[in-house]
């Protein structure tokens, strides 16, 4: 039986290789997971490639949907959660071995909370609030010192950590004034 032109611009729509990335990126958390929860050199080795495997996704996927003109609203939703669920698991296992300190990572995922919902009190009302450069800068550092945290390069994770911390508060209250400029009267 032959595809409907509806089912197939669909499939393409939802089903084109950006989204499949940003959903291969949420398959591999439980394989971070498992390999980083009882670290040996090769495990947290392979923990590592996973992981960083996993955050070239979100840049390819964000690459691609842009070139090809596949931003989706499937992409739309999953990318961001796809990143916060992969960056927060990082974190959660990093206070759980010791190398971050676990007010840091409720101060980090406090403020992805906030600011993913007031970016759905903004898409409520129509206006989509993006990633502007200290939010990208934010989450560059915070997977850089993920990375190198679970590396055991302790020095140079830790002070990526503080600024990841950084950028991530002064984002945070970037995106609350933009917020309030479109949406509060």
């Amino acid at each position: 039986m032959e595809e409907t032109a509806g089912k197939k611009q669909l499939k393409e729509y939802f089903l084109n290789t950006p989204n499949l990335l940003t959903i291969l990126r949420i398959l591999l958390i439980p394989i971070f997971i498992i390999l980083y929860l009882e670290p040996t050199s090769n495990r947290t080795l392979a923990a590592a490639l996973v992981f960083a495997f996993a955050a070239i996704t979100d840049w390819l996927d964000g690459y691609l949907a842009r070139s090809r003109g596949q931003i989706t609203k499937l992409g739309k939703l999953l990318d961001p959660i796809a990143d916060k669920l992969l960056t927060i698991t990082g974190l959660v296992l990093l206070v759980g071995h010791q190398k971050i300190a676990v007010w840091i990572v409720i101060l980090l995922i406090s403020r992805e909370v906030v600011i993913t919902g007031l970016r759905a009190i903004a898409a409520s009302s129509g206006t989509i609030i993006q990633a502007d450069f200290l939010g990208k800068q934010k989450m560059l550092f915070l997977t850089a010192a993920i990375m190198l945290l679970i590396l055991d390069y302790n020095g140079i994770g830790t002070a990526l950590i503080w600024m990841a911390l950084i950028f991530s508060l002064f984002s945070g209250i970037q995106y609350f004034v933009r917020f309030w400029k479109k949406i509060a009267l």
